[in-house]
């Protein structure tokens, strides 16, 4: 398990930073530390209960976790624990709307993760975002909607008028007889829900009409026929050509919008930096990721 506590907190893994503090020797000797950690384990259990019980936003949660992970470097550089840099090296909250410019680009954060499905780590996806858009982040509008369902999807999207969509979840290949291939939302109970490609080609087809969309993402496992159907309505669409690991997906996303914040308007260059992401951790990319204008893939060569 990598030590590093400026690494830990900037990846949302602040759990595990936490675990870094409480095997540190002075957590056994030192009562005003421990104390410290302990306090801080309850604010981020509390904040995670809150958040499964959707007691709270993802808004509220992501300023929640955003000051505990400030208090977990602050203990750490008071205690001389390690060397933690930069304390402001923190989980980014959400650009409040005050300090965004009026003519903000939208990006919607679409997040379902369905019970007995496989957990996501969703919320670190959106932290790569975030990070990711850096000076940057003021021109753009970074709002996330969690847990979706099929009956409100339209009217959120209609609501929030994104110009990048970014769905973060699951897909599915379909059963032949039983249940189409889609992406998976979720009814009211959260069990999952799969909405077809021609289902969503037909509802981006409606929205296109009322407000400008330059690119739907559907960061999810065996999403490219999703995203070739959607993108006949003149869209840039991005899918999965199958499944893709959670660290991958969070990688491509991270390198998408650090192409995106330089060149807003290129979507094949945003692409193009996603890609080179995955090249640099290593990843063989094996055509996974796959980006469509009018039914047919982008050629980036062609650029």
């Amino acid at each position: 398990m990598p030590n590093n506590l400026i690494t830990l907190v900037s990846e949302a893994r602040l759990d595990e930073a936490l675990e870094v503090l409480k095997q540190h020797p002075k957590f056994g000797t030192d009562r005003r530390f421990q104390n410290s950690v302990i306090m801080i384990s309850a604010q981020l259990n509390s904040s995670m209960d809150q958040q499964n019980k959707m007691l709270i936003s993802m808004d509220t949660a992501m300023r929640q976790k955003a000051q505990i992970s400030q208090s977990i470097l602050e203990i750490a550089r008071m205690h001389d624990i390690e060397d933690t840099g930069n304390v402001g090296a923190t989980i980014p909250p959400p650009i409040p709307k005050e300090d965004q410019k009026a003519d903000a680009l939208r990006i919607l954060f679409l997040a379902s993760d369905p019970r007995e499905v496989g957990r996501l780590n969703l919320e670190k996806e959106y932290v790569k975002i975030r990070t990711q858009l850096g000076d940057n982040a003021p021109d753009f509008n970074l709002n996330i909607m969690f847990e979706q369902r099929p009956d409100t999807l339209i009217k959120t999207l209609l609501e929030e008028k994104p110009t990048y969509i970014h769905f973060a979840g699951h897909g599915d290949k379909g059963t032949k007889g039983f249940s189409p291939a889609g992406i998976v939302l979720q009814d009211r109970d959260r069990n999952p829900k799969v909405v077809s490609g021609p289902a969503l080609a037909n509802m981006f087809r409606l929205l296109k009409r009322e407000f400008e969309i330059k690119v739907v993402l559907l960061n999810a496992c065996d999403s490219v026929d999703q995203a070739r159907a959607i993108s006949g309505n003149g869209i840039h669409a991005i899918g999965m050509a199958k499944e893709i690991p959670d660290n991958m997906a969070i990688t491509f996303a991270g390198g998408f919008y650090l192409g995106l914040a330089e060149a807003p308007d290129d979507i094949p260059r945003a692409f193009d930096y996603a890609l080179a992401s995955l090249m640099m951790e290593g990843y063989d990319i094996d055509a996974i990721p796959r980006l469509f204008f009018n039914k047919e893939e982008v050629d980036l060569s062609a650029g």
